[in-house]
């Protein structure tokens, strides 16, 4: 299940709101990677043109928005870690803390 999906211009954004703490960072970080894998899958099986026929030929991004703040150090581990995967599928990754 996709959070939410929004077109603006030439990008699709599909955003994963994070509401989880991080008092069991790897826990959380399994959590988030399955989400991630899922959002992959979910734009390679073409459900996303099919429920969203203008995403077609977007630049595809995901936006994880955090609740609480991320540490640092597991901002850095986890981000380089999950760019590169999803590089490979040609999506972006933007991750934030709500204002």
């Amino acid at each position: 299940q996709v959070d939410d999906i929004t077109i603006e211009g030439d990008t699709c954004y599909l955003t994963i709101a994070d509401q989880l703490d991080w008092s069991d960072e790897l826990a959380h970080l399994e959590l988030l990677e399955k989400k991630l894998m899922d959002y992959v899958l979910f734009i390679k099986s073409g459900s996303l043109v099919n429920l969203h026929p203008n995403a077609e030929g977007k630049k595809l991004v995901v936006k994880v928005v955090s609740r609480l703040e991320v540490p640092l150090d597991i901002h850095q581990r986890a981000y380089d870690q999950i760019v590169t995967g999803l590089q490979e599928n040609k999506i972006e990754l933007m991750w934030h803390k709500l204002k």
